[in-house]
């Protein structure tokens, strides 16, 4: 598994237990719209997104680092891109 998808996978699970958990969310039967975050729930986003925004720099860099090497490897090898 990438680091990128480990990220994502994260970021979705913790969004399925927030809308999951009373204390975090209000999530309306009747209406999407009038579902929102509690105070807690707000502090639970920020808290994931500081702790896997560092995670997803990692994942991009890596990324990045992967399709540079095999651009290079394309090129050195004669392969057209």
């Amino acid at each position: 598994m990438s680091k990128e998808t480990h990220v994502r996978t994260i970021i979705m699970g913790s969004l399925k237990e927030l809308i999951r958990n009373r204390q975090l969310a209000y999530v309306s039967e009747t209406n999407p719209q009038y579902s929102h975050l509690t105070d807690e729930g707000r502090e639970f986003v920020l808290n994931m997104v500081g702790t896997v925004l560092p995670m997803l720099i990692v994942a991009e860099k890596e990324r990045a680092r992967n399709e540079a090497e095999e651009l290079m490897i394309n090129k050195l090898s004669g392969d057209s891109v």
